[in-house]
């Protein structure tokens, strides 16, 4: 009935048109004026035209009432939404439903359709602001047009495997995507909201196809939920701020997004429990958190993290992604083992200029020659810039533009003409330039106004932003409200008269800071930072020099996650403006080196070896062609990690941290990497002849104890680090292992112990060495490993008989990785020998038989004649304490390997 009803309005609206068009033919074509009076009258014309006004009402009344219906039709009906559309829209409000609701499908229905409208909108486009480019002075890219899978590296017990980030969701529900600042990991988040909620409103097949889904096309498609965890951070703090501490329900995280959008979007209208309710019934919703490195402090970071796996803790079904920057990841950051890790990947040479590709085909949408000229000119810069980055550092530098922002920050500064930058921190202060004084003068006199007394003075505007990101940073924040930067800005009284040009600025043109609907924060985390570095060296290091900017970041910040960019950025601020005995000057103190003894005497070692660690990165990223100062360096780094107190008074991943900096700068210290002979650099020390213990009452396999008798040897101090190995891949073109990536291992872990070899690389390896040294090296015997582990006097451990994890790396020391050499020197054998418990299982000569000790000799056990495995020993990085007993065995194929094992250290016969 209603589609009849439908078709005749709209019959009768085409009547009353062919009424109107007829009354105006009349008018204005030839007719018999004669024969019109005597139908009409004297007054034909007047009646004509009205004929014409009150037809062509008639007509454009039915056609509307006909929209309406049929648009009131629609909306009854769906939507017009597909019947595969709809069933994915039905299974999310049959999860919300319960018994007993009156429940309005329809209206929730669009409501739910309101909320993805929204998400599409909001996170379907990237906005580069402050470019003058052909009459534009924003320019909107549609994030799905410049959306480049980014290469990911998924982390597990099992091999590390590549994947694409776009087949994130049939990878594992439960995912946390950590790299570096700018990698893409937000992007990433949205891209996978925008699919989704395209997938719910328009088609399944775009959710299907963008996300990696094909395998799931039975599935239903869950609804995204994005959220920047600072948000949630922010409102606990200001939670605590109001004297709610005690109100816990007001805290949690799944309160919160509820919270989230009822207040922030109010015009969903979605029912304040709907979140709440997918999440109880798990497969409707999947959560997209956003950030956990931007929650500032350690503290309150592992609040968090505890917040989320409550969140899905006993949820199988329910998805989730959490981003965080990888320095951030660790400690009590990590989640648990139900989120698999994903690694994202520097972008390659072709993503990038497939990212220069796509982004000018939405800047020039029509003209493709233009299009085809601005793409070649800019990747022409790019391959440049590298090619001549690379002439002036150390061979092996990683290249600069291998990221989304970093991509997106050279576009900004290609499009302004800034010119091509130096290095990434020359780059930031060129997009902060440009972003500050655009090239275009905006239509709006107020805008123009305000650009006057903002813009017009570049020192003044400069200092301003800088204020405020230093302040915001120190003050852990990472958004503010508008009273809240009204305050912070008027902290500065040369500064107060700009403030409220500065907001009304901001809220007009946008830029280095943004108005999101009353909240201001830097466009990206990055320009925060670099402008909070900016502020340290201009403004502190003005007051009292890198003297007094090393002591403000000695009085904490150089142990926070949250300040390690700005530490940085303070040298390459230096670098990118030319300052180039600051830049020096700051390193060296920063390092220690020039540190005062009143200032050395109050740092604690973990303060000390954090200042090692960041001088050295800096010097690497920012100095890389002073090679003097690279040596300098590199041996007071050594010297601080050969410091026995230093290290065994500081926390293992501070220390390893300097350690893995000093690993890419060149370490020096004997023993763990290639002496000037190209061979490796092997460190003895001697063990004596006699008798020792051997053997534990701990399970069948380690008994009985029984007296070993061994002439003297010489065991290599610690297992054959990476780069040694590598010597041996390049001079017999043996296969690499798996986890270099390549033929040789990446720089940080070039003294971390090599793994992933066999046994028989291992023997190889042995035999190899002594052929080019004349000497007898090989595996040790089973024997000979224990005697070196543990000593003549029974003890269990390397240090002793209690476990502790402060002085070997397992799992409870949650690094979870390899370490470099010599990080646990409290954890070294009676003989010196270090990381002979955790780090890597290594190989050791014997065959291996669980029986073989009640039958072994008294003098020089070589093992079993025969066998199918070979023994392991010492415990890996993913042991717990029993596992690193200097007792303890294990065994595997002699041709095989797998994570964590097949690392060995080599013995020289006397």
């Amino acid at each position: 009935m209603k589609d009849w009803k439908v078709i005749r309005i709209i019959v009768v609206s085409i009547a009353a048109i062919i009424v109107a068009f007829g009354a105006v033919a009349l008018q204005v074509a030839p007719a018999d004026e004669k024969l019109l009076r005597e139908f009409l009258g004297p007054y034909w014309g007047y009646w004509l035209w009205g004929g014409v006004v009150v037809s062509t009402g008639i007509g454009a009344f039915f056609i509307i009432v006909a929209y309406l219906d049929a648009r009131r039709q629609q909306s009854q009906s769906g939507g017009g939404l597909s019947v595969a559309e709809k069933a994915h829209l039905m299974e999310i409000i049959k999860s919300y439903r319960r018994e007993g609701d009156t429940l309005d499908e329809v209206q929730f229905k669009r409501q739910i359709q309101k909320y993805l409208e929204w998400v599409i909108e909001h996170y379907g486009k990237i906005v580069l602001r402050g470019v003058a480019y052909r009459g534009r002075n924003v320019i909107n890219l549609d994030l799905d047009q410049v959306y480049v899978p980014l290469q990911a590296q998924a982390l597990g017990d099992q091999q590390p495997v590549d994947i694409r980030l776009d087949e994130l969701l049939s990878l594992a529900p439960r995912l946390i995507i950590t790299g570096g600042p700018g990698s893409g990991k937000t992007t990433v988040l949205q891209h996978i909201a925008w699919s989704l909620a395209m997938g719910l409103t328009q088609d399944p097949a775009i959710a299907k196809q963008k996300l990696g889904l094909d395998e799931l096309a039975g599935s239903n498609l869950p609804l995204p939920l994005y959220l920047p965890l600072y948000r949630y951070y922010a409102y606990r703090r200001d939670l605590r701020w109001q004297g709610k501490v005690d109100v816990s329900r007001q805290e949690t995280l799944l309160d919160y997004l509820s919270h989230y959008l009822s207040v922030r979007h109010a015009t969903f209208h979605l029912p304040q429990d709907f979140f709440a309710r997918l999440h109880e019934k798990e497969q409707s919703l999947i959560l997209l958190l956003d950030g956990l490195d931007e929650v500032p402090t350690d503290a309150e970071r592992n609040q968090i993290r505890a917040e989320v796996e409550a969140l899905v803790a006993g949820k199988d079904r329910l998805r989730a992604i959490v981003t965080c920057r990888t320095a951030a990841y660790q400690g009590q950051t990590l989640l648990d083992e139900s989120f698999r890790r994903v690694q994202v990947k520097a972008l390659k040479e072709e993503h990038v200029e497939q990212l220069v590709a796509q982004a000018f085909a939405c800047i020039e949408p029509v003209d493709v020659a233009m299009r085809g000229q601005k793409v070649q000119e800019l990747n022409d810069g790019i391959r440049a810039f590298e090619a001549e980055l690379k002439t002036r550092m150390e061979a092996g530098h990683d290249r600069l533009i291998d990221s989304p922002l970093m991509v997106r920050i050279f576009l900004l500064v290609f499009l302004t003409g800034r010119g091509f930058p130096e290095q990434r921190a020359d780059l930031y202060e060129r997009a902060t330039r440009a972003l500050l004084q655009p090239d275009h003068t905006l239509d709006d006199e107020v805008a123009q106004d305000l650009g006057r007394l903002v813009g017009d003075d570049p020192a003044m505007h400069r200092k301003l932003v800088e204020h405020l990101a230093f302040h915001m940073h120190h003050n852990y924040s990472r958004e503010l409200s508008r009273e809240q930067l009204k305050r912070v800005i008027r902290q500065d009284a040369t500064l107060e008269a700009l403030t409220e040009p500065f907001v009304k600025l901001t809220g007009v043109r946008g830029g280095l800071v943004e108005d999101q609907g009353g909240n201001y924060r830097f466009f990206h985390l990055a320009f925060q930072e670099y402008l909070t570095a900016s502020y340290l060296a201009k403004t502190r290091g003005g007051e009292g020099g890198v003297n007094a900017i090393a002591a403000f970041l000695e009085e904490g910040p150089l142990l926070e996650s949250w300040w390690r960019e700005p530490a940085l950025l303070v040298t390459g601020y230096f670098a990118s403006t030319g300052d180039r005995i600051n830049d020096r000057h700051f390193v060296r103190r920063l390092a220690g080196i020039t540190r005062s003894p009143e200032q050395q005497a109050q740092l604690s070692a973990d303060m000390q070896l954090a200042a090692v660690e960041i001088a050295l990165i800096s010097c690497l990223e920012w100095l890389g062609g002073d090679a003097a100062l690279h040596k300098e360096l590199a041996q007071w780094a050594a010297d601080r990690l050969n410091d026995r107190a230093l290290m065994t008074q500081s926390k293992p991943r501070v220390r390893v941290a300097a350690g893995n900096a000093l690993s890419r700068l060149g370490d020096p210290r004997p023993g763990v990497g290639v002496g000037t002979d190209g061979l490796p650099d092997i460190l003895w020390l001697p063990v004596e002849v006699g008798e020792f213990p051997m053997g534990s009452n701990q399970s069948r396999s380690e008994g009985p104890i029984h007296p070993v008798y061994l002439n003297a040897f010489e065991i290599a101090k610690y297992p054959i680090t990476n780069s040694q190995y590598a010597c041996f891949v390049a001079a017999t073109h043996r296969k690499p292992p798996s986890h270099w990536g390549g033929k040789t291992p990446p720089d940080e872990l070039r003294t971390h112990p090599v793994f992933n070899v066999s046994w028989k690389d291992a023997a190889a390896f042995c035999v190899w060495l002594g052929d080019r040294c004349g000497a007898t090296i090989r595996l040790p015997t089973e024997a000979e490993w224990e005697k070196a582990a543990r000593g003549t006097d029974g003890r269990m451990y390397p240090w002793g008989n209690e476990p502790d994890e402060t002085k070997c790396n397992v799992r409870d020391t949650e690094i979870d990785s390899t370490t470099p050499m010599g990080m646990f020197p409290a954890g070294d054998s009676p003989y010196g020998a270090a990381d002979m418990a955790g780090n890597v299982w290594e190989w050791v000569n014997d065959w291996y038989d669980r029986s073989y000790y009640s039958v072994s000799p008294h003098q020089n056990p070589q093992g079993p004649e025969t066998g199918t495995r070979r023994v392991l020993r010492g415990g890996s990085w993913r042991s717990n304490d029993d596992d690193v007993r200097s007792a303890n065995r294990y065994f595997n194929v002699p041709d095989y390997w797998y994570v964590s094992h097949g690392g060995f250290r080599c013995v020289r016969s006397q």
